[in-house]
């Protein structure tokens, strides 16, 4: 199918979509996956009516989206992620209007600290509908005069770094207690192992003295005065 089908009655995908009943999300699908003939003038893509009446049929069709809808394939929001709406396709989330169920959900995560990147992926939402209820979230815990998230992480790292400087002077002033205590010993240590080394000085000495006394005899015997 392509640009050069021809049909007997061609109409645009809006026109298509007011005409025969049917979403414009589906008639996109449809587009997509060639399941119906279509071709392109002008830069306006034609749909064939033969065909889409073919695949809706009476008692098929499905309720088309608002007027004001986008052409976007996503369902109403709040519905559970990995779910699907009536056309088959994978129900999303649209910004605006979300569930008070979704709401619930995600301000519980919030209070959880779940990152808001990890949240869009967790529950496959628009990053605005995220964002928007993340404002809502703050803005109702500064309402209640409850702190944000942010500012609990804060306080908590301050409570966290004011703990390691304690704990730091609690090292610092056990340690100087210790060598404190352990001081009077270790001077006494030194003055001792100090004596031992001024008598083995004298011990040195004195050995020192009786040999160079032997050397003197050894010399007499050797060489005798006659």
């Amino acid at each position: 199918m392509g640009e050069n089908l021809e049909g007997p009655e061609w109409a645009s995908i809006a026109e298509a979509s007011r005409d025969e009943n049917v979403p414009l999300r589906t008639l996109y699908r449809w587009r997509k996956s060639n399941a119906i003939a279509f071709r392109v003038e002008d830069g306006v893509t034609l749909v064939r009516l033969a065909d889409v009446r073919a695949r809706t049929g009476p008692g098929r069709r499905e309720t088309p989206m608002p007027a004001n809808d986008t052409t976007t394939a996503v369902a109403a929001a709040g519905a559970p992620a990995g779910t699907h709406a009536g056309n088959g396709t994978v129900a999303g989330k649209v910004a605006g209007s979300p569930s008070p169920e979704l709401v619930a959900r995600l301000f519980r995560l919030f209070d959880e600290g779940i990152a808001l990147e990890a949240i869009v992926q967790r529950e496959q939402l628009l990053p605005q509908t995220v964002l928007e209820l993340h404002r809502q979230y703050e803005s109702l815990l500064a309402a209640g005069g409850r702190p944000s998230l942010r500012d609990r992480m804060a306080a908590h790292e301050e409570e966290m770094a004011q703990r390691l400087v304690k704990l730091e002077n609690v090292v610092v002033n056990l340690t100087f207690e210790v060598l404190q205590i352990h001081s009077p010993r270790l001077t006494s240590v030194e003055e001792r192992i100090s004596a031992i080394e001024t008598a083995h000085v004298a011990d040195i000495q004195q050995l020192w003295a009786g040999l160079q006394r032997l050397k003197e005899m050894l010399t007499v015997l050797a060489f005798p005065k006659y």
